[in-house]
């Protein structure tokens, strides 16, 4: 799903090259430990924020059934694409993490209550 805004085009393709999305791919089917293993190793920030911003992807849209924007009800079904704007947004200047649980809030996580996601 390309979209363009102005004189910027994003390309998932050109974002996420194909051999390093199947790479992330392969290691999520064979090596499904390795993201909660490098999640322990991540070291933790001393404050939650230091601005009081916090800027938190949700990722869970798809796991939810939620696929569709308007206009394309199986726009987030793209893995490949889906990723590439997550990574987008993630490697964004202010991005803090991922909060990929429906119901959960970032600060649940950030305390410890359930796992590394900031």
């Amino acid at each position: 799903m390309e979209y363009q805004l102005g004189d910027y085009c994003f390309s998932p393709a050109e974002y996420l090259p194909q051999r390093l999305f199947e790479a992330i791919t392969e290691a999520r089917v064979e090596n499904p430990e390795l993201v909660v293993a490098e999640c322990a190793r991540r070291r933790r920030r001393g404050r939650l924020t230091l601005d009081g911003r916090l800027v938190i992807l949700a990722t869970d849209h798809p796991g939810r059934r939620v696929t569709g924007i308007p206009g394309d009800p199986l726009a987030m079904g793209d893995r490949h694409s889906y990723l590439a704007r997550a990574l987008r947004v993630l490697l964004a200047p202010g991005s803090a993490g991922v909060s990929p649980v429906t119901g959960r809030r970032p600060e649940d996580d950030y305390r410890g209550d359930a796992g590394a996601t900031l």
